[in-house]
């Protein structure tokens, strides 16, 4: 599991030297959040440190991801939106209720918070 995040924070942090400007667009900040979500969200559901009900609530979730993650997809401020306010909570509350080991949670966090981050960068920066 380790390798797999490890991959995953390479290309989110690839992903976040690629945009120009001072101002990312809604599909910049798609194109960044998007492989580390998926990566994410496969890690969680795959794992047995999950509980069923945290995996089910994830599964709920996935609609919002595809919407803006899936391909052909058009990335705009309210899918973001929804994306770090419906999904995001979601996985933060999976991950702390897990039984990962302290490491990998903390892993998992940083990378939902870049996520987070990511997707603020547009979302709370809407004139």
């Amino acid at each position: 599991m380790q390798k797999v995040l490890i991959v995953l924070f390479s290309i989110f942090a690839l992903t976040a030297c690629q945009t120009t400007g001072n101002k990312p667009t809604p599909a910049e900040i798609a194109a960044q959040v998007c492989p580390t979500m998926d990566v994410t969200l496969a890690v969680l559901q795959a794992s047995p440190a999950i509980s069923d009900g945290a995996k089910e609530e994830i599964t709920r979730g996935q609609p919002i991801v595809r919407a803006l993650c899936a391909p052909g997809a058009i990335a705009d401020v309210s899918s973001l939106a929804d994306l770090s306010d419906r999904m995001v909570p979601v996985l933060i509350q999976a991950i702390g209720e897990s039984t990962l080991k302290d490491k990998e949670k903390q892993t998992l966090l940083l990378s939902v918070a870049l996520i987070q981050i990511a997707l603020n960068s547009v979302v709370h920066n809407v004139n």
